[in-house]
């Protein structure tokens, strides 16, 4: 089983209050001009840019196991590591905001 997902980039671009928390805003500051600026440009250009696409995919458990090990820069020991052998079935799910964005 192979499925494509597509969704809108509304779906996909978090929400302002989360963007600017994990920037170190505090919820209750007033924002300076420049900050509100840089927040509607990066808004913008996400909307305007973004093809959200999705993949899910059945996957083996070996083929699991090449994907999971990447190129040895992952934890090597997690609890995933642990139980996927052990799985009666597998999934991988990969999403992109698309070509425009990564280049940007």
């Amino acid at each position: 089983m192979k499925e494509i997902l597509s969704f809108p980039t509304a779906e996909a671009a978090p929400e302002r209050r989360d963007v600017l928390k994990y920037q170190g805003v505090p919820v209750d500051r007033p924002l300076s001009d420049v900050i509100e600026m840089l927040y509607a440009r990066a808004a913008g250009d996400l909307a305007e840019w973004a093809a959200p696409v999705g993949v899910l995919s059945e996957v083996s458990i070996p083929d699991f196991a090449k994907v999971y090990h990447g190129e040895g820069d992952n934890e090597p020991r997690t609890p995933v590591g642990d139980i996927f052998q052990r799985a009666e079935r597998l999934a991988l799910f990969a999403v992109t905001l698309g070509e425009r964005v990564s280049r940007r």
